[in-house]
């Protein structure tokens, strides 16, 4: 992006780049006659070498400037075209809008440096000018001829500069046009706009070759005496001043134009479309400072919000230890995510790039994803490893059940049983062994009811001496599956002795064996909380007792296994609870995710609705924009043949100008010696070459601008074509200005010596 400013240090730079104008030598103060005037002379010729050299510095200072905001110029440009570029590609209002603000951000870090040009330029300037008044002042000291000589080569350079002058001029339209289309979102071109530079186009090029043709012409004649080319002068200045008088008879056609209806009507469309654009860009001024417009406020207000999981004391866990580092967030703290309400305007939220609502969700988030994920793959596995451990606590706890039906048991015989001796177990032996070995005769086969229920009376007898030996401690082989009534009875001992259904030996049953089988069914149940008090257990473990241990077992202090069918249980409830918690502690993070994700994009859309609301001002900026300048072609439409005879009498007028110059520039030298008419032809072949080289350029531009107006029609003039045509053009007009410099510095660099010979 570059506009008059930094364009003008830039030229000023290379208007005074050549100028060290050295004066050396000393004027004698003793001279009697004009010594008075002398003197004043001297002090205005110090003057001059003061002044200039204060020009030099301050153009010093003036060209390093220009040549930073050059490359800072040149950078920036690339970064517009880039996100001119990001912006065509862009999908979402967001990334829009970010675009857009990147931009506007780059353009206003940019004006600041030109600041900083527009201060060196007018420093720099005054010192210049300074200088060119202390130089004519000085030519007091100077003869007549002497003083011819100077205005000669003052001549020269002032008709360079003014060649130089044209090319800064163009230069600077090409990047105030450069610039122009980087701030609008639209095309800027229009038709009429674009057939009238075609038309401009086209006067330049016939002027162009009029001047090749005249210089050809003159030098045709081969004129070979002062008075021949003196001659050929005022034969220019007589041309010259026809194309004054076409000019003046021009303008009063204009101003002809200008007082006819068709005139006031379109100047007073273009005051009017002016004037809807300073509206608009007042409008979108206020709207992006968050000001009132139309009775609407464009201060944009973002509700506080909290969430709370400090219910998830496992979920608290991870958060906290994820919350350090690259992730770490005050908008989180102690199981809660939050933030405050918030109000901002658009040109805050540039200048904070985003707003910070947007910042704080951005931060949760990413607190969130920090927290060590589980992927589907392994969720199934620790999901198959969750169903095992459930059936291994589904066996240990009927395991558990099992021994305590046991411990429970032998509580109750310690507390109430009794005594059984040998005699008792012997009797009750013998009467089993007895029913079972009529049973296995068969003596109790047959059909008859009486039989039947000598049947039952046997299984009962066998069962319930059966249970007495049992319940008073004798180690009984179990009673066989098979083994159900009467009949099964009798059919199990057909193939085995009775013998196999009775205890081998006597059992001993005292108080102090029913306490040991207390201690053994207590530590089977409850390992190391078995005993109280050096007793067996006669009552479960309190919730304290088992939370102590289940303490040390957290510690590593214990074992699951020390606490026997009761630390099974423990054991398989915890390997539950830890595959539980892997996925509730998934599923957590899931759904918090999910609800923080939902609020950024119900944040994103209210700050998008925002963003929207602003850019219709944007949208009524850029409108007014195209409509003024639509208004301006129009306008300019009505002028456009009186503008273009008058700018060829222009482009005709200069072209005899500086024929006239280079003829004048080489003739001073004729009548001394110091230059021959060699020279003038030298100079005239100079014109030429310029003026063919003036064709060339005004033949690319005129198709140039053929070219735009053919894609315009076809509906090919987009806004990265139009940009394309502006750099290109702005590239060729920094071309043509450095040439012209190169002449104006070798114009200049004359002058000097005329100078330094002069004074000397």
């Amino acid at each position: 992006i570059m506009n008059k400013k930094f364009l003008s240090v830039v030229l000023f730079g290379a208007l005074m780049a050549g100028s060290s104008v050295t004066f050396t030598g000393c004027i004698d103060n003793d001279e009697p006659a004009g010594i008075e005037t002398l003197r004043g002379a001297k002090a205005e010729l110090l003057k001059a070498k003061a002044a200039v050299e204060l020009a030099n510095e301050a153009m010093v200072r003036a060209q390093v400037t220009g040549v930073e905001l050059d490359n800072k110029a040149k950078e920036i440009s690339n970064q517009m075209l880039e996100y001119q570029a990001a912006i065509a590609k862009a999908q979402s209002e967001k990334e829009i809008a970010d675009l857009e603000n990147a931009k506007a951000l780059a353009a206003e870090r940019f004006k600041a440096e030109m600041l900083k040009a527009e201060e060196a330029t007018a420093y720099a300037q005054k010192a210049y000018d300074d200088a060119i008044k202390a130089i004519e002042a000085s030519k007091l000291l100077l003869s007549d001829e002497e003083a011819d000589v100077l205005a000669a080569a003052q001549q020269r350079v002032d008709s360079k500069a003014g060649q130089l002058a044209s090319a800064h001029t163009a230069l600077n339209n090409a990047a105030q046009a450069l610039n122009a289309a980087f701030e609008s979102t639209d095309p800027t071109a229009t038709q009429a706009g674009l057939e009238l530079e075609v038309a401009k186009a086209q006067v330049t090029l016939d002027a162009a070759k009029v001047t090749v043709s005249d210089v050809e012409e003159i030098i045709a004649k081969n004129i070979n005496s002062y008075e021949g080319w003196e001659a050929e002068v005022k034969e220019l200045e007589v041309k010259i001043a026809k194309q004054d008088t076409i000019i003046a008879q021009a303008n009063i056609d204009k101003v002809k134009i200008q007082e006819s209806q068709e005139g006031k009507d379109a100047a007073d469309a273009v005051e009017a479309a002016d004037k809807a654009l300073t509206k608009a860009t007042e409008n979108k001024t206020k709207v992006y400072a968050g000001e009132k417009v139309d009775g609407t406020s464009y201060t944009f207000k973002l509700d506080k919000y909290s969430l709370s999981v400090a219910s998830n004391k496992n979920l608290v866990e991870v958060l906290d230890k994820a919350n350090t580092g690259d992730v770490a967030t005050s908008a989180y703290d102690a199981g809660v995510f939050s933030y405050g309400a918030e109000s901002y305007n658009q040109n805050t939220y540039v200048e904070n790039e985003g707003t910070a609502t947007e910042k704080s969700l951005e931060e949760m988030i990413a607190l969130v994803n920090a927290v060590p994920g589980r992927a589907a793959e392994d969720l199934a596995w620790v999901n198959r490893e969750l169903s095992t451990k459930e059936k291994a606590l589904e066996t240990a706890e009927k395991d558990y059940d099992a021994t305590i039906e046991e411990w429970e048991k032998a509580v109750a015989d310690y507390e109430n049983g009794k005594d059984y001796t040998e005699a008792q177990y012997k009797i009750a032996r013998d009467k089993v062994f007895g029913v079972l070995t009529e049973v296995k005769a068969g003596k109790y086969e047959g059909t008859s009811d009486v039989i039947k229920e000598a049947q039952k009376l046997a299984y009962t007898s066998y069962t319930s001496l059966y249970t007495e030996m049992k319940n008073n401690g004798q180690n009984i082989p179990a009673i066989p599956s098979t083994v159900e009534d009467y009949a099964s009875l009798f059919t199990y001992l057909q193939t085995n002795d009775a013998t196999s259904l009775l205890p081998s030996s006597y059992t001993e049953v005292t108080e102090g064996t029913r306490k040991a089988a207390l201690m053994a069914k207590s530590k089977a149940a409850f390992g190391d909380l078995y005993i109280f008090d050096a007793n067996p257990r006669l009552t479960m473990p309190t919730a304290s007792e088992i939370a102590t241990e289940q303490a040390k077992i957290a510690k590593d202090e214990a074992d699951y296994g020390n606490y026997a069918a009761m630390g099974a249980v423990w054991k398989a409830q915890d390997e539950v609870i830890y595959y539980t918690q892997i996925i509730e502690q998934a599923d957590a993070i899931k759904e918090l995710k999910a609800t923080l994700v939902a609020q950024q994009t119900a944040v994103t859309e209210q700050i998008a609705a925002n963003t929207t609301a602003v850019k219709a001002f944007d949208t009524a900026l850029a409108n007014a924009k195209a409509d003024k300048k639509a208004k301006e072609d129009a306008e300019k439409a009505l002028y456009a043949d009186v503008n273009a005879t008058i700018d060829e009498a222009n482009a005709t007028k200069t072209s005899y100008n500086n024929i006239k110059d280079a003829i004048e520039g080489e003739m001073s030298g004729i009548a001394d010696g110091s230059t021959t008419v060699a020279d003038v032809k030298k100079a005239l072949a100079e014109q030429l070459n310029a003026a063919k080289e003036g064709v060339v350029s005004a033949e690319a531009a005129l198709k140039d601008a053929q070219t735009k107006l053919d894609n315009f029609k076809a509906g090919k003039y987009d806004k990265a074509y139009e940009i394309e045509v502006l750099q290109a053009e702005l590239e060729r007009a920094q071309a043509r200005f450095n040439e012209a410099q190169t002449v104006y510095n070798k114009a200049l660099t004359d002058l000097n010596a005329v100078i330094a010979l002069l004074v000397k």
